[in-house]
């Protein structure tokens, strides 16, 4: 029954078969983190610009050093979704909703580090790794200078991405937006069969499709988007994606 196959067994012989080539993944991941990259060109054109705007050698230091704590670590190979791709997309996402916000720019900085550092905890957890995250933000943060304040505010955020997400401050709802970005997109399936791969390999969540379709339908419903910005650019797909998971659920209960 699709991919997963119907037994536990088959599970996790069809889960091997993915994570086994994990050298693979990790050359892609590596490419895509690579300033020259082709393999993903609109994040190529996009960070410099990012960067320059922002005129900071703190923020543009903070990044690479993260990316090359997430590559260099024994997960990046098995993080199939919260990896560097996923991190360089809430990044940008920063960018975008933080403009869209009018924040000043110091606050604008503060919020695309927290963003570069909210899944680096990872590296360490699976699960529950958000205080390995502010930890980490903190010890990389002091080397460039950010001061006690920035940190303690860039960990809080990152807090504030702990599921079920209750951000604190503007900022806070701004990064859990960003977090969740994808729910109101039209890559929304594809990132959750990287997601449900994810839970079956760290979390033993092993799902049929009509599972993973309700545990979906389940989290659509129950998610809202904190900010006007993301509400007007994401709710009307978000809306589309709930009703083609509903479709789904339902057919598939039919045919059981």
């Amino acid at each position: 029954m699709g991919w997963y196959g119907t037994k536990k067994g088959e599970h996790l012989s069809e889960i091997s078969k993915v994570v086994r080539p994990g050298e693979a993944l990790l050359h892609v991941m590596k490419e895509a983190a690579r300033a020259d990259s082709p393999i993903m060109p609109a994040y190529e054109k996009k960070l410099p610009r990012i960067e320059a705007m922002f005129h900071d050698w703190r923020l543009s230091g903070v990044k690479q050093r993260a990316l090359d704590m997430f590559l260099d670590s024994g997960w990046a190979d098995r993080l199939f979704y919260h990896n560097v791709m996923h991190t360089v997309d809430v990044y940008l996402g920063a960018v975008r909703y933080g403009e869209l916000e009018r924040l000043p720019k110091n606050k604008y900085e503060i919020l695309a580090a927290a963003a570069i550092f909210h899944d680096l905890g990872f590296i360490r957890q699976y699960k529950y790794n958000e205080p390995f995250g502010a930890r980490i933000a903190h010890e990389i943060g002091r080397r460039f200078e950010y001061t006690e304040d920035e940190l303690k505010l860039i960990g809080e955020l990152i807090m504030d991405t702990t599921m079920p997400q209750q951000p604190r401050s503007h900022l806070g709802k701004i990064l859990c937006d960003c977090d969740l970005d994808n729910l109101g997109r039209p890559d929304f399936a594809w990132k959750g069969l990287l997601v449900r791969l994810e839970l079956a390999v760290h979390d033993n969540k092993i799902m049929s499709d009509l599972q993973w379709l309700e545990f979906q339908q389940k989290f659509l419903k129950s998610h809202r988007f904190w900010t006007k910005s993301a509400r007007v650019l994401r709710d009307e797909h978000k809306k589309k994606n709930l009703e083609q998971v509903s479709e789904m659920v339902e057919m598939m209960r039919k045919q059981a």
